[in-house]
């Protein structure tokens, strides 16, 4: 699994187990937050849709990155606003980077190897350490926001996803878009914020350390819940298997 800073040993989850809700309540990403509606054109941060397949091949303009920088760091400190603009910024970014012409031969789409193009695009190397984050955070919201509207904004994402197996060796399961959305709508039903743990942990593939930075809580408070999560999609994915995470 792609990791833009030094790899790390991640914890492995326990079998399968249904999704119970965890001690301590999760930052909320609710359908009905108004930070995650998408402006429409997407134009965000110096973005644009035109020339999208160019575009997803370079880094940002400096301008651009310099801002979604600021926004990042505000985003660490709990500005709301900020959030909503860094989702906004990487839900377009998402779009672009998530062209069905760049699809593989089965017609899947990676998440993974998405984030990995808009980490590229959006970090350099003095930034990485202390943004990543921040920025896996504002993806796995800016996922989240395009699932919720697949008819629409998020209409790049429709079709099958690659998702990771939980069983070592085994290969990716071809998942439906609709599927992983209706399933962390089910997360989120059953506890606030579950869907964001969901798309970090599982539609994402991060690791329990990785996930606690996203989160901003300790890692050994977020260990049984990652699990939980990983177990319960799994379930209702028919996510075979264990993987490790990223």
């Amino acid at each position: 699994m792609f990791d833009p800073r030094d790899p790390r040993d991640a914890a492995s989850a326990p079998p399968a187990a249904p999704w119970s809700p965890p001690l301590e309540a999760i930052p909320s990403a609710a359908p009905e937050n108004p930070l995650l509606r998408i402006r429409s054109p997407f134009v965000i941060f110096g973005l644009h849709r035109s020339g999208a397949r160019e575009g997803a091949s370079r880094r940002m303009s400096d301008p651009a990155r310099a801002q979604l920088e600021t926004a990042l760091r505000r985003t660490s400190d709990g500005d709301l606003e900020a959030e909503g603009d860094v989702v906004r910024a990487l839900a377009s970014e998402l779009a672009m980077v998530c062209d069905r012409g760049d699809a593989d031969e089965d017609g899947e789409l990676d998440p993974v190897a998405a984030f990995r193009h808009v980490s590229v695009r959006a970090l350099t190397d003095d930034t990485r350490a202390e943004l990543l984050p921040a920025l896996e955070r504002g993806v796995a919201l800016a996922f989240m926001a395009l699932l919720r509207d697949l008819d629409g904004e998020g209409r790049s994402l429709d079709g099958p996803l690659r998702l990771p197996a939980r069983r070592p060796g085994a290969a990716p399961r071809s998942t439906e878009a609709r599927a992983v959305a209706a399933a962390l709508v089910r997360m989120e039903q059953l506890k606030e914020g579950g869907s964001l743990l969901g798309t970090l942990s599982v539609v994402m593939d991060l690791s329990v350390d990785r996930c606690a930075g996203a989160l901003r809580r300790p890692s050994d408070r977020v260990q049984p819940e990652w699990a939980m999560a990983r177990a319960w999609m799994a379930r209702e994915l028919d996510l075979r298997g264990e993987s490790h995470g990223a």
